[in-house]
C-alpha cells in the first residue's frame, strides 16, 4: 500500500507493560515506523474514588518510562536502504494511543453479551478529564489518541432502538475537544493533597496567534471547593491579561449518571471582564470540570 501512496503513515505494535518489546520494535523498524500504538485503559481495582483517580495518575509513569523509548530513536532517518522502494518516516516517532477509555472489569456491572456495556458515573467523568489533562502534557510525544468505541460498548454514547444519550463521560470528551486551543502551554501546579494526590489536577493550551489562553482545571475533591490562585510569569512588559470567563461542569454527586431523558451534568457560565497583570484568584467548585478564558492584550 504504500508503495502505491508514500503519504501512509505505518503504525507498529508497542506495550507499555513490556518495555523491553517497545525498544526491540523501535531499535529494528524506526526508519519506517510512524507511530508506536499503545492501549490505556481505566482498570480501578475496585469502587473507590480514590482508587479510580489513583488508576488514571499511574499512567503519568507510564508516559514517562515510553518517552525514555522513543528518545533512543533518532530523529532523522539515515542510511536508509533502497529496497524498501518507500521514502523513510520524515518526522519523530510518536505515540498512537489508538484505544484508551474505562473499562470497569471488576465493578462486576457490565451488561451485553460479553458484559461490556457499562453505565459511567461523574466520578468517572473527572477521571477522563484527568487522563485528557495527562495526554495534554503528553501531547509532545502523542500523535493520536482515541476512544476505544463509541457507541454501546465500553462508550460515551448509548443507543437503543427509540433513541441515544451521552453519558457523564462524553461532558470531558466534548468540553476538551471544543475549548482547548491550538498549542500546549506548560503551567506548574501547586495543590493541596486529595487521598495523597494533588487536589487541583490543570493544564494550558494557548492560540497559535497568542491572544488567547485556556485552563483547563478539575477539583477532584468530593465536598471541598478550592480558592485557587493563578499567577502568571514572562509577562511581556507592555501586555496585560483580560479574564474574560469560566465555565464549570459538575454533577449532584460522584455517583450521578445519564439515562433516557436525564442529564445529570450541570453548566454554569460566568462571564467575567477583569485585567491583571499579575494573576486571578478563582473559585473552583468540588468535583468539578472548569475552563478559565483569557486573553492577553
Amino acid at each position: 500500500m504504500k508503495l502505491q501512496d508514500p503519504s501512509i503513515k505505518i503504525t507498529l505494535d508497542g506495550n507499555p507493560s513490556d518495555l523491553g518489546w517497545g525498544r526491540k520494535v523501535m531499535k529494528e523498524m524506526n526508519q519506517v515506523c510512524d507511530f508506536l500504538s499503545v492501549h490505556f485503559y481505566i482498570m480501578p481495582p475496585d469502587g473507590k474514588y480514590s482508587s479510580l483517580i489513583q488508576n488514571v495518575e499511574n499512567f503519568n509513569q507510564s508516559f514517562d518510562s515510553l518517552r525514555k523509548v522513543l528518545n533512543q530513536v533518532p530523529d532523522k532517518v539515515q542510511d536508509f536502504s533502497p529496497w524498501y522502494r518507500f521514502p523513510p518516516r520524515h518526522e519523530r516517532v510518536k505515540l498512537a494511543v489508538d484505544e484508551w477509555g474505562i473499562w470497569d472489569a471488576n465493578s462486576g456491572k457490565g451488561r451485553g453479551t460479553y458484559q461490556l456495556e457499562y453505565t459511567y458515573n461523574w466520578a468517572q467523568a473527572l477521571a477522563v478529564g484527568k487522563f485528557l489533562n495527562i495526554l495534554q502534557r503528553n501531547s509532545d510525544i502523542v500523535g493520536l489518541a482515541t476512544w476505544a468505541q463509541t457507541v454501546n460498548v465500553l462508550a460515551p454514547i448509548v443507543t437503543r432502538s427509540d433513541g441515544s444519550f451521552c453519558q457523564t463521560v462524553y461532558t470531558p470528551l466534548q468540553t476538551f475537544r471544543r475549548y482547548t486551543l491550538e498549542n500546549y502551554l506548560p503551567i506548574e501546579v501547586k495543590s493541596a493533597l486529595v487521598n495523597n494526590l494533588n487536589g487541583i489536577d490543570a493544564t494550558a493550551s494557548i492560540s497559535s496567534d497568542g491572544k488567547s489562553i485556556v485552563i483547563s482545571i478539575l477539583n477532584l475533591s468530593e465536598n471541598k471547593a478550592a480558592q485557587t490562585k493563578i499567577v502568571f510569569n514572562h509577562i511581556a512588559n507592555n501586555s496585560k491579561l483580560e479574564f474574560t470567563g469560566q465555565i464549570s461542569y459538575s454533577a449532584p454527586s460522584l455517583e450521578a449518571t445519564n439515562s433516557f431523558g436525564r442529564n445529570c451534568v450541570s453548566e454554569q457560565k460566568k462571564s467575567l471582564l477583569e485585567k491583571s497583570k499579575s494573576g486571578f484568584e478563582i473559585n473552583i467548585p468540588p468535583a468539578s470540570i472548569n475552563f478559565l478564558f483569557l486573553k492577553i492584550y
